[in-house]
């Protein structure tokens, strides 16, 4: 698998009791545009995805992820494009560090869309699906990183975004 980035928040790089997530993370391209999750309360993108649950594969829980928050099930997933690590003290416990690490996959969909199955704090952010051009999604996360999200996946997904358009031909050829 390919590793992209990591994004290491870290003032002290001595190891600290670890907590580890992997999440995966959908990206779904249809002429030139991409859908992704829309907040409305903070006015940023992100993709579809999430915390991969103990009893998942990661396919189980990209498609799972990708059903909740855009309404879209997934017909195929064609290939993984790689992961993003990011590393940050924790939260709640400034004496653990928290890895993060989000899979992302190029898939496709189909044409049917369902109801959301939003958690308290998705439906508190307002997610919603919305297709976009690459420059809107990039030219607003941009802003939201500008202004200082507090959220840390505005980096990384405007990262993404970034490397998407970079890469864009490459990517939409072939598959696994």
């Amino acid at each position: 698998m390919n590793r992209i980035h990591i994004f290491d928040y870290r003032t002290d790089k001595d190891e600290k009791h670890p907590i580890t997530r992997t999440a995966t993370r959908a990206v779904i391209l249809k002429d030139d545009k991409i859908l992704l999750v829309h907040l409305n309360l903070t006015s940023e993108y992100k993709f579809p995805g999430g915390g991969v649950e103990e009893s998942e594969d990661l396919i189980e829980a990209l498609k799972r992820e990708t059903l909740e928050e855009a309404g879209l099930t997934i017909t195929e997933v064609k290939k993984c494009l790689g992961y993003t690590d990011q590393i940050y003290p924790d939260k709640y416990n400034p004496d653990l560090t928290f890895y993060m690490r989000s899979i992302y996959y190029l898939v496709e969909i189909g044409p049917k869309q369902s109801e959301l199955n939003l958690g308290k704090y998705e439906t508190e952010l307002g997610f919603h699906p919305s297709w976009v051009t690459l420059d809107e999604a990039i030219q607003t996360n941009s802003e939201r990183v500008r202004l200082g999200s507090k959220h840390r996946w505005t980096e990384r997904e405007l990262f993404m975004l970034r490397y998407i358009q970079d890469n864009l031909e490459t990517i939409k050829k072939g598959s696994n």
